[in-house]
């Protein structure tokens, strides 16, 4: 399973693996195309967010599908990861901020696409082959 994979919008491919998750060929690490390696989906979130903060693109479907994980924690693990997530993201974070920016952007984008398909639908009045 990978959050991201290299590709235009994507500097990074982060995948699940049997004891963790890995950025393989990670910018961050020394040595060239060395792997980082985190345990829980806080540390890959947190990886994400360095990566981010390098400037790297850092595709938003990630982020949104790692905080839905988190979200979706049973009671029991919440110490271990949710609750550790709702702290950082308490703290200032410039770079979540941008990401939250850009969401809202996206989402006014596609509000303006979804008015004009409907503008396109409507039964417009015939025109008028004289001109004046």
């Amino acid at each position: 399973m990978s959050y991201c994979r290299f590709s235009e919008d994507s500097d990074l491919y982060v995948v699940g693996v049997g004891d963790g998750y890995q950025c393989i060929n990670c910018k961050l690490m020394p040595d060239e195309y060395a792997s980082w390696h985190g345990k829980t989906r806080t540390d890959v979130f947190e990886h994400l967010m360095d990566h981010e903060d390098c400037g790297d693109k850092v595709p938003l479907s990630a982020l949104k599908r790692i905080i839905e994980e988190l979200s979706n924690i049973p009671q029991e693990h919440w110490d271990n990861e949710f609750n550790a997530l709702m702290r950082k993201l308490a703290a200032p974070n410039i770079a979540f901020n941008e990401i939250i920016a850009r969401t809202k952007i996206c989402m006014m984008v596609e509000d303006l696409f979804a008015a004009l398909a409907d503008l396109s639908n409507l039964d417009w009045p015939e025109e008028d082959e004289t001109d004046d």
